[in-house]
């Protein structure tokens, strides 16, 4: 399978007229083709100058709020039982501190990746009672949906069980007490692009409405301040932003930079030598969420929940330091497994449309990084699979193309062929899967097979997306200023533009040699340009490339730095 140069398409360039709805916002008309583009009608929607979607639009919200109530009336113990990923991590934050705030007895159970598993397991709830013997709710924040055992067990405890969760329902739901999920089939919720973190930030919202209605409290306690978290959740679980979504990350961005963040998100900041003044969306994909997930991946999620509920700054800058030196673990991790990874690929033959992969020294907390490295390397479906405690069972964690549902792809398999897989659940980029050791050379030739069925007619081709040939005379430090301060992510993609560049140096940096730094040259002006992970230095004296517009600070000096999308 080689590794094809992406095809470049340009976005739809609009005439005035279509612009007629921006006239007045004092936009640019360089602005209002940027968010034109992107499905944006007005500067309302571009500006993000609107609210948030109604809370009470979310099935089984009313209910489950009914009972937290219930339950903090009681002064029951809700223990809240998170994912091991970032998105957990700030749900589970956000549902401590939230649920604290409006009067519950709360404390927090997160499961052990190599102990348990995923999910409301058997096992967690068996975990949860003996930490907590006298628990009496449950509920959950970025999972749960698939747990129809750990759901039934927990009941048979006497335990009530209150799930919220933002991934994709199976052919049956859990017996809960109480379920909020966008992604229900019944739910008529407009954005079913919410993260967990959204999920659960939307029902603290509705109960502290409901607890102010109730007479609980003269005025009702501020949620605002948990909106860093939201923010932070919904950038690191790769969600689609849609307005809803843009909405709730400004928002806690805007809390972020004007300092109104909490101590453990600042240290983390800190941490990664990044400022929380000039925070921006990127910041929490590339700098925050990557140490937080360490934690998950290789040892215990807790240590990354602690730190952001953390009040005490200092507490939190050793818990942070903590978490960036387990980061550096899974990246010595992650590089040799790629390296392997990257060998069975040169000598396979068994796949044409996708990658499986499996050897007996893969960390299951890493393959996860490793899959999403080589689809984005090869534009093909892939999974990665890890030697699992059971010997006779292997766990994998995949990465998808648009092209390719994941999901329902691996639904395919369960449904044709049970024999091959024990459990699967996700996302359609993104899903994990166990299958049965001695089925794993079927599961390749099958998976290979359905993605095939999947695709177009004329086969999945990675595309760059070019907003326009930029001017030099707009290449400016200003304009990428402007440009970072607007949130891009999955969905909404940061502008991507297109030139011709002179070389002037060029050479290799890193402690791998595997990215290229240039200084290039175009109408007598001078850029400096970065392109992570080539380890090619261009032979030619100029250059065609797509490219984004960043700014790098050094020593307090902020400068204009051009970040390579790609090489043609």
């Amino acid at each position: 399978m080689s590794c094809k140069k992406p095809l470049v398409k340009y976005r739809e360039k609009f005439s005035d007229i279509d612009l007629i709805d921006f006239a007045n916002s004092g936009l640019s008309l360089r602005w209002a083709n940027l968010f034109k583009s992107r499905g944006l009608n007005s500067s309302i929607e571009a500006l993000i100058k609107y609210n948030l979607l109604p809370f009470d639009e979310l099935f089984g919200i009313d209910l489950l709020t009914d009972l937290l109530v219930d339950s903090i009336n009681k002064n029951d113990l809700i223990v809240v039982v998170a994912d091991y990923d970032c998105d957990g991590a700030t749900s589970c934050a956000i549902a401590v501190s939230g649920l604290s705030k409006l009067g519950a007895k709360v404390d927090f159970f997160v499961p052990n990746r190599f102990k348990h598993g995923y999910g409301l397991t058997v096992g967690v709830i068996d975990d949860v009672l003996l930490k907590f013997p006298d628990v009496k709710c449950i509920i959950t924040v970025d999972n749960g949906i698939a747990s129809n055992v750990g759901v039934d067990y927990a009941k048979s405890k006497n335990i009530k069980v209150l799930i919220t969760d933002h991934h994709l329902q199976g052919d049956s739901l859990p017996n809960a007490d109480a379920i909020v999920n966008p992604n229900q089939r019944i739910c008529k919720f407009q954005s079913k692009n919410l993260a967990g973190c959204g999920v659960i930030f939307y029902v603290i919202a509705a109960l502290r409405n409901k607890l102010f209605k109730l007479g609980k409290f003269k005025s009702p306690p501020n949620i605002l301040d948990l909106l860093d978290y939201v923010a932070l959740g919904t950038v690191a679980d790769v969600v689609k932003l849609d307005n809803n979504n843009r909405w709730l990350v400004k928002a806690g961005l805007d809390r972020i930079r004007a300092g109104k963040v909490h101590p453990g998100i600042q240290a983390l900041f800190d941490v990664a030598g990044k400022c929380i003044y000039t925070a921006k969306a990127q910041d929490f994909g590339f700098a925050i969420a990557p140490r937080i997930n360490a934690a998950g991946r290789l040892e215990d999620m807790s240590l990354g929940i602690r730190c952001l509920l953390e009040k005490d700054y200092h507490v939190a800058l050793v818990l942070a330091n903590q978490l960036d030196k387990i980061n550096s673990q899974r990246k010595n991790i992650e590089k040799d497994m790629k390296e392997e990874a990257f060998e069975q690929i040169i000598i396979s033959s068994n796949t044409k449309y996708s990658q499986v992969l499996y050897h007996d020294s893969f960390h299951e907390g890493v393959i996860g990084i490793v899959a999403g490295r080589i689809k984005e390397l090869h534009h093909c479906p892939t999974i990665v699979f890890s030697s699992a405690a059971e010997k006779d069972i292997l766990k994998g964690s995949g990465r998808s193309i648009p092209e390719v549902h994941l999901r329902d792809a691996l639904d395919v398999i369960f449904k044709t062929r049970p024999d091959i897989i024990v459990k699967f659940g996700g996302h359609s980029m993104a899903a994990g899967v166990t299958i049965y050791k001695d089925k794993l050379a079927d599961f390749q030739i099958l998976f290979d097979n359905i993605v095939y069925d999947f695709l177009p007619e004329k086969g999945a081709e990675k595309e760059i997306w070019i907003d326009d040939i930029l001017p030099v005379e707009e290449i400016t430090l200003s304009f990428a200023e402007e440009i970072e301060r607007v949130v891009w992510g999955q969905g909404f993609q940061e502008p991507i533009w297109f030139g011709e560049f002179n070389i002037l140096e060029s050479k290799l940096i890193g402690s791998e040699q595997n990215h290229l730094k240039m200084v290039l040259e175009k109408n007598g002006a001078i850029f400096d340009a970065l392109h992570f992970f080539n380890s090619n230095i261009p032979c030619a004296k100029s250059v065609n490339m797509a490219y984004r517009l960043a700014t790098n600070e050094f020593r307090g000096e902020v400068k204009l730095q051009l970040m390579v999308v790609e090489i043609f």
